[in-house]
C-alpha cells in the first residue's frame, strides 16, 4: 500500500495517490495497481509524476485556507515539490487525508516558526507572567492572554516587532481616494498613511480633524468605527482600567474595524515624571503589551492633542505618527468658501484672515454655521460683516 505521507503520484495531471495500492517503474513505464481493482494498468513515463521525500513542517506554524474556509485540526503536513510547483498532503486529526495544489490554497505562515521571533515572544510571555495584574480568582490576566496565542501571522504588525530584520511592515496601495468636501490637507495625508500602515498616532490641536479622519478611513475601508473615550476607560479602582483595556483588545481581535483611542494622553503619559501615578504606569504597561500581541485585521488609531505628553515607548509600537496643524491661509479660504459658497469674493475673505489667527478648522467651521443660522433666522444675506461678527463671537466664547 502506498504511504500517502511519503509519496504523491500524479497521473495525466490528476492526483491519484489515495486510489493507488502499488506503483512500480519498468523500463520507461509505470505499472500501477489501484485499490479494489484486480488488474494492473501500465502508463507511459511522461504521463506519471511520482514525488517522494516531502518536507514535513509543523502544522502549527501554518494557517491554510481552501476555498475561503480555514482548515483546522490538522495533524500532519507533507509538502511535495516538482520544479516551481508544490503539492500539499494534509492529514487531519479525524484520520482523513486530502491532497491540494499549492496554487489553490492561501497559506499564511506564523512568525513563531523561526527562532528569533519565538525567542522574543517567549521573553514577552515571561514579562507578562511577572505582571501582578490579577483577576478575582487570582489568575494573572496578561499571562492568560499570552497563553492563548499559538499563531502569529508573518504579515501582521507584531511580526515586524518580533523580528524587524526578517519582516517588513506591510503596506497597502490604496486606489483613488475620494475625500469629503472641505477635507483639509492634514486629513488627506493621514488617510493616505492609514491605508499604508496598520497602527497610527495622529496628533494636533483640538478641532483640526483627528476624529473626522478616523471616520473617513472607516468609510473608505467599509469598516465600522469604534471610538474609545479614554477618560471613560480610566477608573479609580486599581486593576479595573487594565481589565477594560483587555476587553477592548478582545473586541479588536474579534470584530474587524477602525478603533480610535481618543484623548490618548489620558493613559499614555510619560512614565517617570514627577506627577506619575503608579496605577497609570501599570495601565500604560498593559496597553503596550496588548498592542504588541495584536495580530487582528483591525486598524488602530490613537489621537492626542499633545504629542510631547506621550511616553516614548509608544512610538515604537505605532507604525506612523501624523501631525495635524492649524489651517494655513489657503486652507482657511477653502474652508470659508466650502461653507458659505460664492456669496463673498476671495479678496474680502483675505481681509479677514488676521481675525482667523489661532482658530482651528472646527472653530472656523462653527463660525460659518453661526452665520448661516443667523442669516436664516433674521432673513438676511450672508456678507463679510456677518462672517466677521460670528468670528468675533466665537473668539470671545473660546477666550482667544
Amino acid at each position: 500500500m502506498i504511504d500517502t505521507s511519503e509519496n504523491l503520484i500524479i497521473i495525466k495531471g490528476q492526483i491519484r495517490t489515495p486510489e493507488i495500492e502499488s506503483c512500480q517503474n519498468y523500463d520507461g513505464s509505470y505499472k500501477i495497481v489501484f485499490r479494489n481493482v484486480p488488474s494492473a494498468y501500465t502508463y507511459k513515463e511522461e504521463n506519471v509524476l511520482w514525488l517522494t521525500d516531502p518536507d514535513k513542517p509543523d502544522p502549527n506554524n501554518y494557517q491554510i485556507i481552501s476555498k475561503g474556509r480555514t482548515l483546522s485540526n490538522i495533524k500532519a503536513l507533507s509538502i511535495f515539490k516538482a520544479g516551481s510547483h508544490s503539492y500539499w498532503h494534509i492529514r487531519f486529526q479525524n484520520g482523513k487525508e486530502y491532497d491540494y495544489r499549492e496554487k489553490d490554497l492561501e497559506i499564511i505562515e506564523s512568525c513563531l516558526g523561526e527562532r528569533r521571533s519565538k525567542s522574543i515572544f517567549e521573553y514577552l510571555k515571561k514579562v507578562a507572567d511577572a505582571n501582578e495584574l490579577k483577576a478575582d480568582d487570582g489568575t494573572k490576566l496578561l499571562a492568560k492572554q499570552y497563553e492563548k496565542i499559538h499563531f502569529i501571522a508573518n504579515n501582521r504588525a507584531i511580526a515586524v516587532y518580533l523580528n524587524p530584520q526578517k519582516y517588513k511592515m506591510q503596506t497597502r496601495t490604496a486606489s483613488t481616494l475620494i475625500f469629503p468636501f472641505g477635507c483639509n490637507a492634514s486629513q488627506q495625508k493621514a488617510v493616505q498613511a492609514a491605508f499604508e500602515n496598520q497602527i497610527s498616532v495622529v496628533q494636533g490641536p483640538p478641532g483640526t480633524g483627528k476624529t473626522m479622519t478616523a471616520s473617513i478611513i472607516a468609510n473608505e475601508l467599509h469598516l465600522p468605527i469604534y471610538v474609545i473615550l479614554m477618560e471613560k476607560v480610566v477608573t479609580k479602582y486599581m486593576g479595573e482600567t487594565s481589565a477594560k483595556l483587555r476587553q477592548i483588545f478582545d473586541l479588536i481581535e474579534d470584530i474587524p474595524g477602525v478603533y480610535l483611542f481618543d484623548e490618548f494622553d489620558a493613559i499614555g503619559s510619560q512614565r517617570g515624571k514627577e506627577n506619575d501615578v503608579g496605577e497609570m504606569r501599570r495601565v500604560l504597561n498593559s496597553f503596550l503589551q496588548f498592542i504588541e500581541r495584536d495580530h487582528s485585521e483591525s486598524l488602530i488609531i490613537a489621537a492626542t492633542n499633545n504629542l510631547e505628553l506621550l511616553d516614548q515607548a509608544l512610538f515604537r509600537r505605532f507604525d506612523d505618527v501624523i501631525h495635524y496643524h492649524l489651517p494655513n491661509d489657503d486652507e482657511k479660504i477653502l474652508l470659508l468658501k466650502s461653507r458659505i459658497g460664492t456669496n463673498i469674493n476671495k479678496n474680502e475673505l483675505v481681509k479677514i484672515l488676521p481675525q482667523l489667527e489661532s482658530l482651528s478648522h472646527a472653530e472656523i467651521n462653527q463660525a460659518c454655521l453661526d452665520a448661516i443660522k443667523e442669516s436664516v433666522l433674521d432673513d438676511k444675506k450672508i456678507d463679510i460683516n456677518l462672517i466677521e461678527k460670528t468670528i468675533r463671537e466665537r473668539k470671545m466664547a473660546y477666550n482667544i
